[in-house]
């Protein structure tokens, strides 16, 4: 039995978006899992995107095919320089200047808890900057006003907080939890929407989320460049568990499909596909 709640809805992360991590699985994959949705419960299908810095310009193709019907779209994303000051990377705010609105749709900045550090490899969901960030009270503070005043200079229509590997740090988790009840405060305070990203693995059951924020579960990531033997990002069976895990989380809850992937050769090594 799929644990649902009236009113789930699913966001498809379309071909806007090359996911940094995945596996390959078929279009058909993809509608065989929402139509497994559709028929265990009660569903609004919301479609939204990530219109990632990397790809921007695949993106537009997608984005003017798929805009009128999109609910919401996420600039994908600001992140942390070499002093831990976040920022959009260039090229996404051109591309939205020059993209426009195409639609109806609320526009999100996505923050990141990447990390760009002069003459060396970025640093990729990088959990001790957020123990430098959120570690103190005046740090969170600082953190939170700094994500305000680059979503309202942007106008963007709400925030996105896609903060990960934090689970596994008793420190991190803790002060995650506390961040996002203070920043969920802010942001009604000064009429911004709150979205929070959440792994498939997280302890949705004993950390005890607040209510009023939206949370989007990524329902991918089984298999991917980070397993050794290939297979598909997302079964039925890992479907219904991740679902059974949410019935813990408050509403608004959404879940993310893929369309990103991973191919293997027969020496094991992994590339990224579109």
């Amino acid at each position: 039995m799929l644990f649902f709640k009236k009113g789930l809805r699913v966001l498809f992360i379309v071909g806007v978006l090359l996911l940094l991590a995945g596996c390959y699985s078929s279009e058909q994959d993809n509608a065989g899992a929402a139509a497994l949705i559709a028929r265990q419960a009660s569903v609004k299908i919301e479609p939204s995107a990530w219109l990632v810095y990397w790809d921007l310009d695949n993106g537009e193709k997608e984005l003017k095919k798929i805009s009128p019907r999109l609910e919401s779209l996420s600039f994908f994303a600001a992140y942390f320089d070499s002093h831990e000051k976040l920022f959009i990377p260039k090229a996404l705010l051109e591309k939205r200047t020059k993209l426009k609105k195409q639609g109806k749709y609320v526009e999100y900045l996505t923050i990141v808890n990447d990390q760009v550090k002069t003459n060396s490899s970025p640093s990729v969901k990088n959990t001790e900057i957020l123990k430098s960030v959120l570690g103190t009270d005046e740090a969170m503070d600082a953190h939170i006003k700094e994500i305000i005043t680059l979503a309202k200079a942007g106008n963007f229509d709400g925030v996105e907080i896609d903060y990960e590997r934090i689970w596994r740090d008793a420190t991190t988790k803790k002060l995650f939890m506390k961040f996002i009840e203070r920043l969920y405060g802010v942001t009604q305070a000064q009429g911004l929407k709150l979205r929070v990203v959440l792994e498939p693995g997280t302890p949705f059951s004993t950390m005890h989320f607040i209510a009023g924020p939206e949370y989007v579960v990524m329902l991918y990531n089984l298999y991917g460049t980070h397993t050794l033997l290939p297979g598909p990002k997302a079964d039925r069976a890992f479907i219904q568990k991740i679902l059974a895990n949410m019935a813990a989380l408050p509403e608004p809850k959404s879940v993310a499909y893929a369309s990103g992937g991973c191919l293997w050769n027969t020496k094991g090594q992994r590339r990224l596909l579109t």
